[in-house]
């Protein structure tokens, strides 16, 4: 498995810019609120030849965030 960046707030904006600034040889998850931007967001960084995943969740709801290894 290569290094993951995660991205907070990715489906769009900053978050998203910040996500196709990031080297094509790293896992990108993008996470946010809005399922439908962060599928966007998933098919703009795949075809600038990222490997990139979506993760619905509000940050400022820890439940939301939490994974269990």
């Amino acid at each position: 498995m290569g290094e993951v960046c995660v991205i907070t707030g990715g489906g769009s904006g900053m978050g998203l810019s910040a996500a196709l600034q990031m080297p094509t040889n790293k896992i990108i998850i993008v996470s946010g609120r809005t399922a439908s931007k962060l599928e966007n967001a998933v098919e703009q960084l795949k075809k600038e030849g990222h490997e990139a995943y979506a993760y619905t969740g509000d940050t400022s709801d820890r439940s939301s965030v939490e994974v269990c290894l």
